[in-house]
């Protein structure tokens, strides 16, 4: 997880780009070009002054508050994997994988990831007070009838499983798995699996 920076430094780069043409053309030249039209010209000290807020540091200090959010994250996951029994994800199955790898826009994140019964599920970070953690699990929306999706969908609340934009999700709150062990984990996985392939969900592919 300490390789965030290497993975995604293009794409610090590009938002810095995006951000510094964007804010050069609203806060720059527009404003310059108003003032020009009216008569009133800038002192090359003003213009000089304003050019670098807009274009280099205001940019700089987004993209560094961006860097700072993420490393903050990276050090929730790391905590929540230092917390049993997530601390031996590896031991059922699970290995290092990364999301977001092809897409200009989101940030490439190392994740922890397993199939089960051709099901991807990605063990992440829910970012909150308090944080928590999610079992994410990629799939298509079933074609089903409206009453039984929307009895499923309240159902499952109940075992704290949420639907999101293409995934179901699994929650555990990191100060609530006292009793949980590494096996009862595994087990409760496969019965998600199984929830999912009775209610009709699909597999999805997607990174």
């Amino acid at each position: 997880m300490n390789n965030f920076l290497e993975l995604n430094k293009h794409k610090f780069f590009l938002a810095f780009k995006i951000l510094s043409l964007s804010f050069t053309v609203l806060f720059v030249i527009l404003p310059m070009a108003i003032s020009i039209a009216n008569g009133d010209y800038p002192t090359w000290t003003l213009f000089i002054s304003v050019f670098l807020l807009g274009s280099v540091i205001f940019p700089l200090f987004l993209v560094g508050m961006t860097y700072l959010t993420w490393l903050n994250k990276i050090w929730v996951k790391k905590k929540a994997l230092n917390i049993q029994p997530f601390d031996e994800l590896d031991r059922i199955g699970f290995a290092t994988a990364y999301i977001n790898e092809k897409s200009k826009w989101n940030f490439t994140e190392e994740i922890k990831e397993i199939v089960i019964d051709g099901y991807r599920i990605q063990f992440n970070v829910i970012m909150g007070f308090p944080s928590n953690i999610e079992f994410r699990a990629l799939v298509k929306h079933p074609k089903v009838e409206r009453e039984r999706f929307m009895a499923f969908v309240a159902s499952s609340k109940q075992d704290r499983i949420y639907l999101d934009i293409d995934s179901l999700i699994k929650v555990y709150s990191p100060k609530k798995v006292d009793n949980l062990t590494i096996e009862q984990l595994k087990a409760e996985l496969i019965q998600f699996a199984q929830v999912m392939r009775l209610e009709n969900f699909e597999p999805l592919d997607r990174k």
